[in-house]
């Protein structure tokens, strides 16, 4: 009936050019935000700033927390209730992983950058008490690089639903610009002139500094030079104080 009256060319044609338009994928909303990085500067993960702990988000997709950027390996890690997350890596961990002790092992490690950590559907059931019943939990990351160790601090916040971010990047923190440079060297040279000058005067209320003796020359000298505006250093190395008796002042001067 459809080849008599004549209308199969019609259709024919109508199907080759809806094959001709372009097809357009739309990813699914989860698929997108999963997809998304946040990057965190290493002196904010360690915890050197005033934003304090950095936290992480933990729905129920997963996280993927890389240390690629720093080319750190990841050497020990302590997860506060491990009755909520489970954590995988990328290689073993040079520090003995989450137990240690295996020395041959860690000898041949290649170490590991990269670290999964997901959300349990349930809790493990451990005996009441022993972990806190939270939403949120520390993790704590020991890294090494070149014989060098630092400690990254992290709240997790166990969330329900899509993370908003897939990957956690912790990055090298920018440098400071030249005008931070200067800010933050003046900011230590007026710190270190005020301890100096309270742990003097509080080291001569207590006469526990002979005024005749070269030390206290010595030191007083580096007083004035630091205030006539010669950096810290530079004046304890023309003095030639000795850095021990600094070192106590200071701490003096820094008590509350």
């Amino acid at each position: 009936m459809l080849i008599r009256s004549g209308r199969l060319p019609w259709l024919v044609t109508l199907l080759v050019g809806l094959s001709a338009l372009p097809v357009v994928v739309t990813a699914s909303p989860s698929l997108a935000e999963t997809a998304a990085v946040l990057r965190v500067s290493s002196q904010t993960a360690e915890g050197t700033t005033q934003t304090g702990m950095q936290r992480l988000v933990l729905g129920t997709q997963g996280l993927n927390l890389s240390f690629l950027r720093l080319n750190e390996s990841v050497q020990k890690v302590w997860l506060d209730n491990p009755s909520r997350v489970v954590i995988d890596f990328d290689g073993c961990l040079s520090g003995g992983g989450l137990g240690g002790g295996d020395n041959s092992r860690i000898a041949s490690c290649s170490g590991a950058s990269i670290m999964r950590l997901r959300q349990l559907p349930q809790a493990i059931d451990f005996p009441k008490g022993i972990f806190a019943d939270s939403n949120s939990t520390q993790l704590t990351v020991i890294t090494t690089a070149s014989g060098t160790r630092k400690v990254y601090l992290f709240q997790l916040v166990l969330a329900g639903g899509t993370p908003p971010y897939g990957m956690v990047e912790i990055v090298p923190s920018p440098l400071p610009a030249p005008a931070q440079l200067v800010s933050i060297s003046q900011e230590y040279q007026q710190k270190v002139l005020s301890q100096l000058s309270q742990g003097l005067a509080i080291a001569e209320t207590r006469n526990q500094i002979d005024k005749t003796s070269l030390a206290y020359q010595q030191l007083t000298a580096t007083i004035a030079l630091m205030q006539s505006g010669k950096p810290f250093a530079e004046a304890m190395q023309q003095t030639g104080v000795p850095s021990a008796l600094v070192n106590r002042l200071r701490g003096y001067g820094n008590a509350p």
